[in-house]
């Protein structure tokens, strides 16, 4: 993980200075030394980027209460910025709750990965890995509402893909390592955003899943 996230430039966007300072401190060791900028607001962020030099940005992290706190009614207006302004820029949010008319809406205007405030620090940092690989984490309790609806359906990367279909062939994780040319921790990964997006707790339930939805 830490080979992933090295050299990499990070804005962790918060109101709450306990949260921006922990995130810091918790994101900037890895891989060496990754580069974490904070913001208290959209417009300080905005300053931010308007002086940025050296290196383009990699990934914001966007409290999900900012827009509130800030004294804007919509919740989602930063990231309607973010995506406007910076589209190439992946945005997850942070959530103290699951409100999945709000999650849903999120992932419409191209939000890259929804996390709880709760989440242990291997599952935020796992998280935070996998979307700067190009994954999407899309929780459960929006994975399956997708799913219902009519067309509806999971969304995967085309290699979590190739992984589900080698999982759905009955292939360990150091086969499907093999089989695909990476290494075994990164299916391990990848197994982790598969179960989120379908909604399922291990590989039995996410082959079943991936023939009823044909997604593998």
């Amino acid at each position: 993980m830490s080979a992933v996230m090295a050299a990499r430039r990070i804005l962790v966007l918060d109101d709450h200075a306990v949260v921006r300072e922990g995130l810091a401190q918790l994101l900037a060791p890895l891989g060496g030394g990754c580069e974490v900028l904070q913001a208290a607001g959209l417009a300080q962020a905005q300053a931010l980027m308007a002086q940025l030099q050296g290196p383009p940005l990699d990934l914001v992290v966007l409290d999900l209460h900012l827009g509130p706190a800030s004294g804007d009614a919509d919740p989602l207006a930063a990231l309607r910025w973010w995506r406007g302004q910076h589209p190439q820029v992946p945005v997850v949010m942070l959530s103290g709750d699951d409100d999945p008319e709000l999650a849903m809406a999120a992932f419409g205007l191209g939000l890259a990965g929804w996390l709880s405030k709760s989440a242990d620090t291997l599952a935020l940092l796992g998280g935070l890995s996998l979307v700067l690989q190009g994954g999407r984490i899309v929780p459960p309790f929006v994975a399956s509402r997708k799913a219902a609806e009519p067309g509806g359906g999971a969304e995967l990367t085309e290699r979590q893909r190739e992984v589900l279909r080698c999982l759905a062939q009955g292939l360990a994780n150091k086969e499907i390592a093999r089989a695909l040319g990476v290494a075994e921790p990164t299916v391990k990964q990848h197994l982790v955003v598969i179960y989120r997006v379908l909604g399922v707790r291990n590989r039995a339930q996410a082959a079943l899943a991936a023939r009823q939805q044909r997604l593998g």
